[in-house]
C-alpha cells in the first residue's frame, strides 16, 4: 500500500484500526467493514469518512454531518455524475494519478462468463487490487 502512495497502512489482521490513536484527513472504507460512528474520532477536523457501501446508516450520517460538526460522512459510487465538492476531489484525485503519486492496481481479471466468481472474490473482503470483468 505504501508503494501506492498511502501515508499510513494498518494490517487489519494484526491490528484493530479503530483502537489506534492515529487521526486522518480521509478514511476510505472501500468494502464497508466499518461505519462513520466507529471512525469519527479518528478523523481530523474537516475530515471525511467515505464508504462505497450504501446503507440507511450512511445516509443518516451524511444528513447529520451536513448540519452538525466539521467531519463528514460520504457515500461514493462509481458512475455517478460528479457535482460540487465531488468535482474538486475528483480533480485532486486525477492530479495524483497523473503525477504518479498514486496508481490503480488490477488484482485479478475475470471474463464476463465468470462474473459470479469475481463477485465471490470481491465479497471475501480480502481482495488485493481491483477485480476487473472483461467483455470480449
Amino acid at each position: 500500500m505504501r508503494s501506492l502512495g498511502a501515508d499510513a497502512v494498518v494490517d487489519y489482521t494484526a491490528t484493530d484500526v479503530a483502537e489506534t490513536d492515529e487521526t486522518y484527513d480521509v478514511i476510505f472504507d472501500a468494502v464497508g467493514k466499518g461505519s462513520f460512528a466507529q471512525f469519527n474520532r479518528m478523523l481530523n477536523p474537516n475530515g471525511l469518512y467515505i464508504t462505497t457501501v450504501p446503507s440507511v446508516g450512511i445516509l443518516l450520517d451524511m444528513a447529520r454531518t451536513r448540519l452538525v460538526g466539521d467531519r463528514r460522512a460520504v457515500f461514493a459510487a462509481t458512475g455517478m455524475k460528479p457535482t460540487g465538492v465531488r468535482k474538486k476531489y475528483l480533480r485532486e484525485l486525477q492530479a495524483l494519478l497523473d503525477s504518479g503519486e498514486i496508481r490503480s492496481v488490477i488484482g485479478r481479471r475475470y471474463p464476463v462468463a465468470e462474473i459470479i466468481e469475481a463477485h465471490r472474490y470481491v465479497d471475501t473482503g480480502h481482495k488485493r487490487g481491483t477485480a476487473v470483468v472483461t467483455i470480449d
